[in-house]
């Protein structure tokens, strides 16, 4: 048996092991169709200033490369590309998302759209991070019936922006928040004046910013639990419970 290593593949030795693979694959797999998906945004003038490419199987769209030219960049056109290709992927019976971005790309903007994090590799290639995301893709609802793990996001979005005009409307009046620190002690703030006074405190002349690693939602979908996490890597396990879309009490322990 001899074993050759090289540092440059061929096109012919990279196509011998896919076809070979291939044909191994296909004799396994459920759904033998996979079918490709690409949405592109061109201007007027014919100039290509976004695209979408990715690829269709069984339950699942897989998106590869989501790309918009940096001068047209903040007018939502990432978010129609994406848009369209998730509503695509629904008519063509798809119920999950799965894609990957790198650290100074966007992962924000994914989490904002609804997708989780289920995966990130750490010091890629060497001090950057690749995220994993994945989203369910459910019928899109009528705006008064979001349900709550979209407002969840919502909510932690505007704290990360610390925009408290839109982080208020999440919380009710008579809202309670049980914090619990790391140290044993407990703290019981009530109503949505203290709380958003708390809140504001703890972020006074900082600027980190936090994720959601895992959510677990409830059967009634009104108990929602996370595993938050901030740029510093400390840990907290949050609670919170909905009623009519709003807030009504969070249990936050602080893990360190």
């Amino acid at each position: 048996m001899n074993y050759r290593m090289k540092e440059s593949i061929s096109k012919e030795e990279k196509t011998f092991i896919f076809e070979h693979l291939l044909a191994y694959n296909l004799n396994h797999i459920e759904d033998k169709n996979p079918k490709e998906l690409g949405i592109f945004a061109d201007e007027e003038n014919g100039r290509r200033i976004g695209g979408l490419l990715g690829s269709t199987h069984g339950n699942w769209l897989k998106v590869d490369f989501l790309w918009v030219d940096e001068e047209a960049r903040g007018k939502g056109i990432g978010s129609v590309l994406l848009e369209k290709a998730e509503d695509e992927a629904r008519n063509r019976g798809c119920r999950y998302v799965f894609l990957d971005t790198f650290s100074f790309q966007a992962p924000g903007f994914y989490t904002k759209k609804g997708y989780e994090q289920v995966f990130v590799l750490e010091e890629y290639p060497r001090t950057g991070k690749r995220f994993y995301y994945t989203k369910e893709l459910v019928q899109e609802k009528a705006e008064g019936q979001r349900d709550n793990r979209q407002r969840l996001r919502e909510f932690f979005q505007a704290e990360n922006e610390r925009n408290w005009k839109v982080y208020e409307q999440f919380i009710a009046e008579d809202i309670v928040w049980e914090l619990h620190s790391d140290m044993g002690n407990t703290e019981s703030i009530r109503g949505a004046k203290a709380y958003l006074q708390r809140i504001r405190e703890a972020y006074r002349n900082s600027s980190v910013t936090f994720s959601c690693e895992k959510m677990a939602v409830s059967a009634d979908g009104n108990r929602i639990a996370c595993m938050l996490v901030n740029v510093a890597g400390e840990k907290s396990n949050d609670v919170f419970e909905f009623s009519d879309g709003k807030i009504i009490k969070e249990i936050e322990f602080i893990l360190g």
